[in-house]
């Protein structure tokens, strides 16, 4: 998409008679006849709806893919402007056209029929870019484990629980969380499902690391730990705070080679595990919860993969890019 042209605005005459529009699909019919203006109403909000739901799946598409592609940023605040500028054209047309009716029978009808045909043709502009929004089929080079799939025998919970034992098994200045550069995402990687981590604050993390070819690939979208700092207490009281913690979960992203994947599935909890914490020279029980996503084996190449999230219970959040080079 050419940040530079988007979307032109088009003038529509609608000085047609509004009975000419009454096969238009839609319409219902009301004692065996059409209630005109009730039923272009009816079309338009139809209309309308389907138009905000691609306009707003537009911009969600734009969004995700600036973070690859910082143009694309220009090119949806564009839109927006686009957008309304068109309501206020749409507006005024249908306010100017139904103007010249005598009656306010006939200008309802009229601008009913107006703001209907404004809005169809404008569903039809956006969903032309919509499609052109739409990554091909042949990106999607990589398969999700589904939540309840087993992985090397273990359950998803298994590897989370192992994933804060490999991340937490570091002192504070060597830990892959902290690291700016991905220079550490291969120390330790003994385990069956290779680790990805996430970040240790909000800033933006661009990293490079090699993942062999046989092993899945585990992704923090957003997670959060709890672990007794003093005595001992239940462990469903850690259980309960994450779990709080990780319902205020929001602006959550995660996309491979250009594909938003779905996270609609991807909340998951460890339970109750043991813990012996590097960072805090602290040994017990834990208990964690976020939204992780498990990556089958990938095939060989490189892979771009951005992931983001924050929770609003306390306002931590990350923004993590990796480029993978899977041998």
């Amino acid at each position: 998409m050419h940040p530079g042209r988007f979307l032109p605005l088009l003038t529509l005459a609608v000085l047609a008679s509004p009975a000419s529009f009454s096969q238009e699909p839609g319409c219902q019919l009301r004692n065996g006849t059409i209630t005109t203006t009730e039923c272009f109403e009816q079309i338009r909000n139809d209309r309308d709806v389907q138009l905000n739901e691609t306009y707003q799946r537009i911009l969600r598409a734009l969004k995700e893919r600036a973070v690859a592609e910082p143009r694309l940023a220009v090119t949806r605040r564009r839109l927006i402007e686009a957008q309304r500028a068109w309501i206020a054209f749409r507006d005024q047309d249908c306010n100017a056209s139904s103007s010249l009716s005598t009656t306010d029978s006939d200008r309802l009808a009229d601008q009913t029929a107006c703001l209907m045909l404004h809005t169809r043709q404008r569903l039809l502009e956006l969903q032309v870019v919509d499609r052109r929004l739409q990554p091909p089929q042949q990106q999607s080079t990589f398969q999700v484990a589904s939540a309840d799939e087993s992985v090397a025998g273990q359950p998803l919970s298994v590897w989370l629980q192992r994933y804060w034992q490999w991340a937490h098994s570091f002192p504070a200045d060597r830990s892959p969380s902290g690291d700016a550069t991905g220079s550490l995402c291969g120390v330790r990687q003994t385990q069956p499902v290779f680790f990805l981590t996430g970040s240790d604050n909000a800033s933006r993390i661009e990293r490079t690391c090699t993942v062999p070819r046989d092993k899945p690939v585990l992704l923090p979208v957003i997670n959060v730990l709890g672990q007794a700092s003093g005595p001992q207490v239940d462990c469903n009281v850690y259980e309960n705070a994450v779990r709080q913690a990780n319902d205020s979960a929001t602006d959550l992203s995660l996309i491979i080679n250009a594909v938003p994947v779905d996270l609609s599935a991807a909340r998951a909890e460890t339970g109750c595990f043991e813990l012996a914490d590097a960072r805090r020279g602290a040994t017990g029980l834990a208990a964690g919860a976020g939204y992780w996503i498990l990556l089958k084996p990938l095939q060989p190449g490189p892979y771009a993969i951005h992931f983001s999230g924050r929770y609003q219970s306390d306002g931590f959040s990350q923004n993590v890019s990796y480029r993978l080079i899977v041998e």
